[in-house]
């Protein structure tokens, strides 16, 4: 028995020192995005911001910029210290930034979690977060994606702690960047948790009036009749555009069938998922952070442009998933679907093209099987699973 044990240690003492091997050199391939001479993204961020500065639209792209400026006027005052230095520099500064803010998320999730960084379950997940395609992309675009993150993982951590203040505070300054969280006021509202809800609508109304005055009524106007418009009634179905909206319009030609079968299908997933947070508003923790990720998810699935970087967000959902089925020691068969889903998400088609359309929306269809999973596991008794 002693020699088992022995045996036993050796193996586990080996497996670790592998994937610290391995977590190591994923770090040193991640991080390779440092050294890029380009960012696309990040170039439009830059000099939509000086076109702001030098009184012009910033919403109208020039010639040098990569792609037109679509983020709402909140992220003007954000990115404006960064025109105080060249571009050259402001990119490198960004983009450190940003890898700083996906560790610092990472750390958060894993004190959420009670994850040890160097046990065998958290290398693990080191290893896949580092080599996941999303966080690869944000970078090597210079998207502010791990901003969001980074404010969504504090909303969690805050809720979690009943900081309701602080939790609305930053949920409130994620929405008036990216809007992207929105969702989550929903469970908020489930939850009755009002002190949050006037922090996150206090601090999102105080952002939007400062942007009102800062970018200028024109600019501000412009946003909100144009952009804000083409946002939301996108039909750009490009491979990376990995929402459902982008699914329905590869694979029907009819713009108006199209649009009336993604509102079905959106509002019944919204209800969906509005019946299980209100079956599971008094569930214990991992439940509570399982509903959260749900609406994460669901975010996602539903935005008419999600981007194949704006997938980066679902690591939280993967992590909350990963620990409600470890935490209720479900059936083996779960962590199989998720980890499908995780790996479906975190695929990439360098040509696309030659793929037909079914295979094209692969991240869509991970983040489906997840939310389906999600769905599953808190309709579910425990018992049942076991």
């Amino acid at each position: 028995m002693k020699k088992i044990q022995a045996l036993l240690k050796t193996y586990a003492r080996f497996l670790k020192g592998l994937l610290v091997v391995l977590a190591f050199l994923s770090f040193l391939i991640f991080i390779k995005s440092l050294t890029l001479n380009f960012y696309p993204d990040f170039n439009t961020y830059y000099f939509g911001t000086i076109n702001l500065l030098k009184g012009a639209n910033p919403y109208i792209p020039t010639e040098n910029m990569f792609a037109a400026f679509i983020y709402p006027p909140v992220s003007f005052i954000f990115f404006t210290p960064l025109t105080l230095f060249s571009y050259s520099v402001s990119e490198r500064v960004f983009s450190v930034f940003s890898v700083v803010c996906f560790f610092v998320s990472v750390g958060i999730l894993f004190r959420i979690f009670n994850v040890r960084v160097f046990s065998l379950l958290g290398l693990v997940i080191i290893i896949l977060l580092l080599n996941f395609f999303p966080e690869k992309f944000t970078l090597g675009m210079g998207q502010f994606n791990n901003i969001i993150l980074l404010l969504t993982s504090l909303f969690l951590a805050f809720y979690l702690l009943k900081k309701e203040y602080l939790s609305g505070i930053v949920l409130g300054l994620a929405i008036s960047l990216k809007l992207f969280p929105v969702l989550l006021i929903i469970y908020l509202i489930i939850d009755k948790r009002w002190k949050t809800i006037f922090a996150t609508v206090v601090v999102a109304s105080v952002l939007c009036v400062l942007s009102y005055f800062y970018v200028g009524t024109n600019n501000a106007l412009y946003f909100i009749e144009s952009v804000l418009p083409s946002i939301a009634g996108s039909q750009a179905d490009a491979y990376y555009n990995q929402s459902l909206m982008a699914f329905l319009n590869r694979s029907i030609h009819d713009v108006v069938i199209a649009r009336v079968i993604g509102g079905l299908l959106g509002g019944v997933l919204l209800a969906v998922s509005c019946f299980v947070i209100v079956k599971n508003k008094n569930g214990d923790r991992v439940s509570k952070v399982l509903c959260i990720s749900n609406l994460i998810t669901l975010n996602l699935i539903l935005n008419s442009i999600a981007w194949q970087h704006h997938y980066v967000w679902l690591i939280i959902p993967f992590l909350a998933t990963l620990f409600y089925i470890k935490e209720k020691m479900i059936s083996v068969k779960y962590y199989i679907f998720l980890g499908l889903s995780f790996l479906m998400v975190s695929a990439n088609l360098r040509n696309p093209s030659d793929f037909a359309i079914i295979f094209q929306s692969h991240a869509l269809y991970g983040a489906i099987l997840l939310y389906f999973l999600e769905i599953r596991l808190l309709l579910k008794k425990v018992s049942s699973f076991k």
